[in-house]
């Protein structure tokens, strides 16, 4: 039997209140374990904010407690407007670098995944090879 593979599904927003209270809970954990991986894998210090449908909100950090990653934000952004004196436009381009990154997430996501198992693999091997 061969498998279906990775599809492309359409991205709209669900309509169902329990379809999308689930989804939101499981892509909130799933974007939660890869702040934590990508901090890792490059050293990074990431602070991520999430606001549910509901209006709760989530918090995540990795690499640093996030307060000191946000308290470092804030004033290097106060900083930037205070000597630029745009910093809507530090917003803009904040904004942009964002959705850069999401985009790089989605579509590596699989990639860093497989990475990891591909890479752990090697390591049993590295080990057996050694104790043997």
């Amino acid at each position: 039997m061969v498998g279906q593979g990775r599809r492309k599904i359409e991205i709209k927003k669900i309509e169902k209140k329990k379809s999308l209270l689930v989804t939101f809970s499981k892509r909130r954990a799933s974007l939660f374990k890869k702040v934590e991986i990508l901090s890792k894998l490059s050293g990074a210090n990431i602070a991520i904010i999430v606001q549910s449908p509901g209006g709760k909100i989530f918090a995540a950090g990795a690499g640093a407690p996030i307060n000191s990653i946000l308290e470092r934000y804030l004033a290097a952004a106060t900083s930037s407007s205070n000597s630029s004196g745009s910093s809507i436009s530090n917003v803009d381009e904040d904004f942009e670098n964002s959705k850069r990154i999401v985009e790089f997430v989605e579509n590596n996501d699989k990639d860093i995944e497989d990475w990891i198992e591909e890479y752990m693999g090697a390591m049993e091997d590295l080990e057996n090879i050694m104790n043997c």
